[in-house]
């Protein structure tokens, strides 16, 4: 099941955010996993906005959006979600939430 995380990204500034994924018994080796992640206005849009992810081998996620990226997502809230892939195409969503665009002001 995946984890249920709210996050805000403040439209026109650099995004990023860390995650640590880790097993029931602690171990964990994601060596030759892939990771993805999306963010759409609702689940069934057809447009989607997919963020940059780093995926260690030590289990640490990293999500992130260029200030250039984010300056053109027009503020309010979105689902996204973030998936892994194993070696052998196994697909495991990870964690999942609302992100909230808040407005940029300064221009």
């Amino acid at each position: 099941m995946a984890s249920k995380v709210n996050l805000t990204m403040d439209q026109g500034s650099y995004f990023e955010e860390n995650f640590s994924i880790a097993s029931a018994d602690g171990v964990v080796n994601l060596s030759g996993y892939t990771a993805a992640c999306q963010m759409r206005k609702h689940f069934t849009s057809l447009t989607a906005i997919d963020l940059v992810t780093v995926l260690e081998d030590s289990g640490r996620l990293v999500i992130s959006l260029p200030s250039s990226n984010t300056a053109s997502i027009e503020p309010g809230r979105y689902l996204y979600d973030v998936e892994i892939t194993s070696p052998e195409n196994s697909v495991i969503r990870v964690i999942e939430g609302i992100m909230t665009v808040t407005p940029n002001i300064t221009r």
